[in-house]
């Protein structure tokens, strides 16, 4: 429900209602310097209403480790199903899909280290042990990433032999709370006001199911 929400908030309430105020305005640009301050504005206005400017980092952040948790439990819900279904031919063909769709998520995770380079790329051995050296002298910055480290705990999953129930239990709930914690700030937000505070309002709304 909350990649829906997020989704359609990102999509129609920011893209497609920016894109059609930026177009209404270009129209009316009378020169070349005129286009460029109104498209420097939209960029700016897009910036704002998705968090991405340096006063949002708390938000940003939040939305980040929501977005991961979700990837996380989608993962174990697909364990859970497949490991639980009657038909014993179902679990290979489910296990190869969802091989295939988890390498395709590791090179999209949204707050994880960058993908590794292509093949056509070759790597001497030399670059290799200095790549190896510097990424040792860099310590914990491996996990930095030019938006941040990720918010989650990486022990939030849990111990391995832990019940599937209970882990998918206590993931919904530490859900959850993120989701909440995120409707709260947002809810600041649009009570600061400004020319963005209708479409913080707008997915503040959409997230009040949250806490009920």
């Amino acid at each position: 429900m909350y990649l829906s929400t997020y989704m359609n908030y990102i999509l129609m309430n920011v893209i497609h209602s920016q894109v059609l105020r930026f177009h209404r305005e270009l129209a009316d640009a009378k020169s070349l310097d005129e286009m460029i301050i109104k498209h420097k504005h939209y960029i700016e206005m897009v910036q704002e209403q998705c968090f991405l400017h340096s006063k949002d980092a708390a938000i940003h952040k939040t939305i980040l480790s929501i977005l991961d948790m979700c990837v996380h439990f989608g993962d174990l819900f697909t364990s859970v199903a497949v490991d639980n279904t009657l038909d014993i031919s179902r679990p290979i063909i489910a296990k190869g899909r969802r091989s295939k769709r988890d390498r395709s998520r590791r090179q999209n995770l949204v707050s994880f280290a960058a993908p590794p380079e292509p093949d056509s790329v070759s790597v001497t051995s030399t670059e290799l042990d200095d790549s190896e050296g510097d990424s040792d002298d860099e310590g914990d910055g491996r996990d930095a990433t030019e938006h941040g480290t990720t918010m989650l705990d990486p022990t939030f999953l849990g111990p391995e032999d832990e019940d599937s129930a209970a882990r998918v239990e206590r993931l919904s709930k530490t859900l959850d709370d993120y989701i909440r914690s995120l409707r709260k700030r947002v809810e600041l937000a649009t009570g600061e006001g400004g020319p963005s505070a209708a479409a913080f309002g707008i997915l503040d709304f959409a997230l009040e199911d949250w806490d009920l």
